[in-house]
Formats: C-alpha cells, structure tokens, sequence
C-alpha cells in the first residue's frame, strides 16, 4: 500500500512538472538574458499572426476611428490586416497592406485599394523591423523592467515582465498610430522560444486614455504578401 502511495506521489508531481509551465527561479531571476533572447527571437522572425485592439479615447488612422486590426507579417518588411474603424458612426472593415514603405489602404466606399502617403497610415511592418521595432524596443527603449512571474496566456504559461517604454519606440508599437509618449507595458513572453505573444498597455491624448492590446501568434509559418492588382 505504501508502494502504491508513493507511486500516486510521484506521477502527480511528474505530472505538475510537465505542463509547461516556466520553472521557479531557485535564485535571483536573470530579467537581462529573457529581454536577450526575447530580443534575439524577435529579430530573426520571418513571420507571425497579430492582433491589435485599442479600447477607451479614440484614435484616428487616415481619417478614421481606429478599433482593432488583425493580419500577418512578412519578414524583411511587408504587412497585411483588416483594420476595423469608425466611420460617421458605423463600423467599418478596411483592408490595408505595407510593402517597404508604400501603403495601401481600401476605401470604405468603393473596396477599391488606394496608395497613401508614407507615414499617414497604419504599418505593422514597422514594429517587426529589427532597426526600429522590438529589438530596439528590448534591448535599448525598456527601463524600470520588473519581473512580474508567470502568467496564463490560456495556451499555457508565460513569463510577464513590466517597464517602461521611451516615447521614441511608441509609434512603432502601435503602428504610426500615437507619438511622442512614453508608455509603462506588461510583456509577456513565451518560455520556450523568447517570442514575445502579448504587449498591454495605455496612451493619453488631451487626458483621454486609451487601452491597447497586442498579440502575436503562428511565428516563422510561410506567408507571402504582394501589393494590390495593379501596383
């Protein structure tokens, strides 16, 4: 029976063992080597799933009320989503691409796709780019970076860290979206490959807030993005 016992003891610890959780720290947690291979990961990504919702003060993209935008990413430089906007009142779906710098965005009346001026729209591509988005963003933008623990991501565990974002990297995050303000985040990070799957945090504009979510999913999968019929 004591047998028995200590069998049940051993596959239940086995079992906790094996969910894939990140394992305790025995001593003090190396914050510096996650933000590094975070760093690392994020800067040799080919590909990836992202999401965006902004929730709270409104903000503007061409014009319009930015909600949220879900697309892909293309490594060296090219995006695509649909953007999801207030226009007049009603909600609208609008299709964007970026390739380089070159940005198309369908117009809400017609579906047809229309070139906009560099740096007047929305470019996920820009927070992918290894010069200007989550590499510099970890490993010179992030200060006052706090180990949170381990947090559930619902597809099992990641690690959270918390810091402060210089102003200079914000419009990357969110796209050309907001300038100029610094922003405290929460980053959640996969344990197993550095890959960076969640960013919260909030922006102001004329002291109305704004709540922003970030989430990246299905990295390095093929994807091929290509400008719109006729470009």
């Amino acid at each position: 029976m004591k047998r028995i016992v200590l069998l049940l003891a051993v596959l239940l610890v086995a079992a906790a063992c094996g969910d894939g959780a990140p394992p305790a720290p025995d001593g003090p947690f190396d914050l510096d080597a996650l933000i590094d291979e975070a760093a690392v990961a994020m800067g040799g990504l080919q590909s990836a799933r992202f999401t965006m919702e902004r929730s709270g003060a409104p903000v503007e993209v061409a014009g319009l009320e930015f909600d949220s935008a879900e697309g892909q990413y293309a490594a060296p430089a090219s995006a695509r989503a649909i953007l999801r906007v207030q226009a007049a009142g009603l909600a609208v779906e609008v299709g964007t691409i970026a390739i380089e710098d070159r940005v198309w965005l369908t117009n809400p009346l017609t579906g047809g796709w229309e070139e906009i001026p560099a740096g007047s729209g929305f470019n996920i591509a820009l927070i992918f780019d290894p010069r200007v988005g989550w590499v510099p963003l970890l490993t010179e933008d992030l200060s006052n970076v706090v180990y949170q623990g381990v947090g559930d991501a619902g597809d099992g565990d990641r690690h959270v860290i918390h810091g402060s974002i210089a102003a200079s990297r914000v419009e990357f995050l969110t796209a050309g979206l907001v300038e100029a303000q610094s922003v405290d985040a929460d980053i959640w990070i996969h344990p197993a490959t550095g890959h960076i799957t969640r960013v919260e945090f909030e922006t102001t504009l004329e002291g109305a807030v704004s709540r922003w979510v970030i989430e990246l999913s299905e990295f390095d999968r093929p994807v091929a993005i290509e400008a719109p019929d006729g470009d």
